[in-house]
This record gives structure tokens, sequence and C-alpha cells, in this order.
């Protein structure tokens, strides 16, 4: 009669040990897939990072490797540890082959430093929001030998009308300038030329 009653049900106690292992179960279970989620998000944060960074440099070289040695003062290339301006052939807004004057810009803030991006082209259109990091950066630029400078021209290759490459680079903040050694973020490499290729009527 007690085997009969002990095969019709669950005693009391085999029940709640039942429902201790379900519930251990699905604790488990949610500790899993939480687990996965984030590494999820955090896999999914980082390649669109990555592809965000990977961009910003396709741009970057992209309009470094157009520029045109112009042959007049007013449109010659110039660069400063903050920025440079010079005419390229490949621009980000204008159609590709169209000259316009870029510019790519620095501005150093107390905690963060951003990079930012303009041209002058037939297209409406004001300054770029390119990326922002919280530590210093520079521009410098390489003549033809293979040395950088902090500035373009320089007075020892007075006639490059370009620099060889153009980088940008995270400084420490404790003052240290262009020079010393420094984290590339991006390059680019130019076209190096020993004499102009374009004048500014040719241009207009």
């Amino acid at each position: 009669m007690r085997a009969r009653r002990r095969l019709g049900g669950m005693s009391l106690l085999e029940l709640m040990v039942a429902l201790v292992l379900v519930s251990l179960l699905a604790t488990l279970v949610i500790q899993s897939v939480s687990f996965f989620l984030a590494r999820y998000e955090t896999v999914r944060r980082v390649n669109r990072d990555t592809s965000e960074a990977a961009l910003h440099s396709l741009w970057f070289a992209g309009t470094v490797r157009g520029l045109i040695p112009v042959g007049d003062d007013t449109r010659r290339f110039s660069g400063a540890p903050t920025g440079f301006v010079g005419t390229t052939l490949q621009p980000l807004r204008a159609e590709s082959g169209t000259p316009a004057v870029v510019r790519w810009s620095i501005a150093n803030g107390a905690s963060e430093s951003t990079l930012r991006y303009a041209e002058s082209s037939p297209l409406p259109g004001g300054e770029w929001k390119i990326l922002a990091l919280d530590e210093e950066l520079a521009f410098e630029y390489a003549d033809a030998a293979g040395r950088w400078h902090s500035r373009w021209p320089v007075a020892s290759a007075p006639d490059e009308w370009l620099p060889s490459s153009i980088r940008l680079g995270r400084l420490a903040r404790s003052g240290s300038g262009p020079g010393g050694q420094v984290r590339v973020v991006m390059v680019g490499r130019a076209e190096a030329s020993v004499r102009p290729l374009f004048t500014r009527a040719a241009l207009e």
C-alpha cells in the first residue's frame, strides 16, 4: 500500500530538492548568458572603435597622399605642430581629383585633444571633428632624408615643396614637444617634390 502511494507522486522533500536543482540550473544559465552578452558587447565595441580608427587613418593618409605642390606662397603647403594646410587631389567632401585646400588641425585642451578637418571646396560644410583623445597631440613632417621637423617648410630643405611624410603623434603632457619619441596615431606619405607642379592660376 505504501509502495503504491509512493509511485503515485513525489514527496514534499523530493519536490523541494527538485526545485533547488532547477533553481541552480536556472542561475547557471542566466549567469552564462549574462557573461556571453557582456563579452559580445565588448567585442562589438572594440570592433566598432577599431573600424572607426581605421577609417580615420584612411581619410588622413588619403588626403596626405593627394597633396600637390603649388607654386604660390599663399597656397604653398605649410605645417606646424598644431596643424597643416595644403592643396590635395583627394579631399573628403569634394569629388576625388578636384583640387581642394584642406586643413588638419589640433585643439589641445587641458584634459582632451581633438583632431579636426576642414576643406574649401564647392560643397557646403564646415569643420569636422575626427577624433578626441585624452593625450596631447602634435604633427611632425619628414623631409626627403627622413628627418622629422615640427614645422614646414624647413630651412634645411628649402627646395622641398612637400614633406615626404606627415605623422600625428601622442605626446606626454609633461611639456615635451615634437621631435622626441612619440606614439604615432596616424601617418600619411606624400609625393615629395623639389619643384611645384601647379601654379595659382592653374588652380583657379
